[in-house]
């Protein structure tokens, strides 16, 4: 269990970091390239901060890293439900 938590909080501080060094490149002028398109869909896809009304900088921080977890629950269950299977077989 410590070592599943440990690998989300992980993914998520890998996350922030991404996300942080790409944000910049996330004005978009003119027609959005693909890779925009799925960072944006990364960086509001669970959890939007201007839909819950977040706006100062920490705040939006703590929502991206919320993001970022769930993010990392998601893909090291799937991760470890494929290793589960492979095992069975």
């Amino acid at each position: 269990m410590i070592r599943f938590i440990m690998q989300v909080t992980g993914f998520g501080l890998f996350y922030i970091l991404v996300m942080v060094v790409t944000f910049p490149f996330m004005t978009i002028m003119g027609t959005p390239k693909p890779w925009q398109k799925k960072l944006e869909f990364m960086l509001f896809f669970p959890i939007d901060n201007e839909k819950i009304g977040v706006m100062w900088l920490p705040g939006m921080i703590a929502v991206i890293f919320l993001n970022g977890l769930i993010w990392g629950v998601v893909l090291v269950g799937l991760f470890r439900l494929g290793i589960f299977i492979k095992s069975l077989i």
